[in-house]
């Protein structure tokens, strides 16, 4: 499942532009090595056990934080911060059971690209768009600006190898030309594959880092005394998993980038020419690595 990938503009009038991927293809298959498998399966075992100590904790942070979801859409929105989705190849397996393709619903993990567009009210401005890590207004929407796309692929020169490709890590899923989830139905706000939605969001607003469970910026956070009993001991267990499988597909990913990315040449003028006279063509080719390969 990770694989090479071209990006392609589906049309080059920018004022409509969206983006697609096609010509998937596997260049290395993670899985036929019994030694990571058994690396992985080893890994898990001595995390079990970390993770149930941990396991009252996180129920205690979950439920003191009074989450209730309010089914605003905003967390599928590019409301509030970057709400890029990473997305694992068991998650991309189970959404194409569903009926849809891949090549219609992902991404290569990138930085964000979306700009914030200026608000109606903002004070004037030389500038039409402002970066999208300045302080914006509740009333701020975000919008898929072609310039700022491509200046975001001409920053990784570090990861284009000597054929122009971009070597990212993963797959996320797409977003509409205004930053919301492919996935988000705009009149309903309901998401279109919620029964096997991706762990980051079956855990949103929380996350498990060093420190625990943290929590994200969410109007359903102390919207209620505390949250339900059933929905925080789900959101726990949901917490568990993910830093499981997270761990795991790192595992997998580490042996497609010694295969591949330690034996390629980056930043280099050769590389940066391949991706420029690609580019000229309104193409992109990405080398993704992820647990499945590459």
């Amino acid at each position: 499942m990770s694989e090479s990938s071209e990006y392609r503009e589906s049309t080059p009038d920018l004022s409509s532009l969206s983006l697609f991927v096609s010509n998937i293809s596997k260049i290395n298959s993670v899985q036929e090595d019994a030694s990571v498998s058994l690396r992985v399966e080893k890994e898990i075992q001595k995390m079990k056990p970390l993770l149930s100590g941990k396991q009252k904790s996180m129920l205690k942070t979950v439920e003191s934080a009074g989450f209730s979801c309010l089914e605003c859409g905003k967390c599928c929105e590019r409301a509030e911060d970057d709400n890029s989705v990473y997305i694992l190849p068991e998650e991309i397996r189970k959404i194409e059971t569903k009926g849809f393709s891949k090549e219609n619903f992902i991404l290569p993990l990138l930085p964000d690209f979306y700009e914030m567009n200026e608000s109606e009210n903002s004070s004037d401005s030389t500038d039409s768009v402002q970066s999208i890590d300045s302080v914006y207004s509740a009333d701020s929407s975000f919008s898929f600006q072609n310039s700022a796309f491509v200046a975001m692929l001409q920053s990784l020169s570090e990861q284009t190898d000597e054929y122009g490709r971009i070597h990212t890590f993963g797959w996320m899923l797409q977003r509409k030309n205004d930053g919301s989830c492919i996935f988000l139905d705009s009149g309903s706000k309901k998401c279109m594959i919620y029964d096997v939605r991706p762990a980051l969001c079956r855990t949103y607003p929380f996350f498990a880092d060093e420190n625990g469970v943290s929590k994200c910026v969410c109007e359903g956070l102390d919207s209620a005394d505390k949250t339900d009993a059933s929905l925080a001991k789900k959101l726990a267990e949901a917490l568990q998993n993910r830093v499981i499988s997270d761990q795991a597909d790192y595992i997998q990913t580490s042996a497609g980038i010694k295969k591949v990315y330690e034996k390629s040449v980056f930043n280099s003028e050769t590389g940066k020419t391949a991706f420029e006279e690609r580019l000229k063509n309104n193409a992109v080719m990405f080398v993704v690595y992820d647990g499945a390969g590459v």
